[in-house]
């Protein structure tokens, strides 16, 4: 096998041990930021199981964009099946999956081969739970009669309302809710009109 966008063969065994050594260094990088920080609460020291995490991760290597060339697949990866977000969401039905979507409080893209999947960017783990990260949620709901493929997109857009930021970025510095909700509603009017 080949890692996409090189020439040399590699094997599992080799690839492997590669990504296991990519992911040990981003953990403990992570792990001595947020012990250094020092802010963490009662509670907060408390990492998951690491098969939790492991098979977390097969997962999501499963459902990435192998060679692909569809660039939008390649810019929102990696995805969550639908089977996943059912069990990340203890259980939670296709119907109720479908229904979130439909509300703008879950982003689900519907593939070339009609599978529903999610991109894993939305989600959050707090308090040992996956939830989709809260400050997204408005943005979803102002602009969920739009194609999702989209929505996605400009998630990831820097965008002069947000000093530059992506949507993504600005929710994920914990940055404040207004000005994403006024940059979905003039995207909204902008798709609506179709100057988009």
């Amino acid at each position: 096998m080949r890692i996409a966008g090189r020439a040399e063969e590699i094997s599992v065994d080799e690839y492997a041990d590669q990504v296991a050594r990519q992911v040990a260094d981003r953990v403990r990088a992570a792990l001595s930021t947020r012990l250094a920080a020092g802010d963490a609460g009662e509670g907060d020291d408390q990492v998951p199981d690491p098969a939790a995490v492991a098979e977390s991760l097969s997962d999501v290597i499963m459902l990435m964009p192998h060679g692909s060339t569809n660039e939008l697949a390649r810019l929102l990866a990696p995805f969550w099946s639908a089977v996943k977000v059912r069990q990340v969401f203890d259980g939670a039905s296709r119907q109720l999956l479908a229904e979130r979507r439909k509300s703008g409080t879950l982003l689900g893209l519907k593939t070339s081969d009609g599978d529903i999947v999610y991109p894993v960017f939305q989600f959050q783990q707090r308090e040992g739970r996956v939830e989709v990260r809260p400050g997204l949620v408005p943005m979803l709901r102002v602009l969920r009669r739009f194609d999702p493929w989209s929505v996605a997109v400009l998630l990831h857009a820097p965008a002069p309302e947000l000093r530059g930021r992506t949507p993504l970025s600005w929710v994920r510095e914990g940055r404040p809710a207004a000005p994403l909700i006024e940059l979905a509603e003039a995207v909204a009017r902008e798709w609506s009109s179709g100057a988009a």
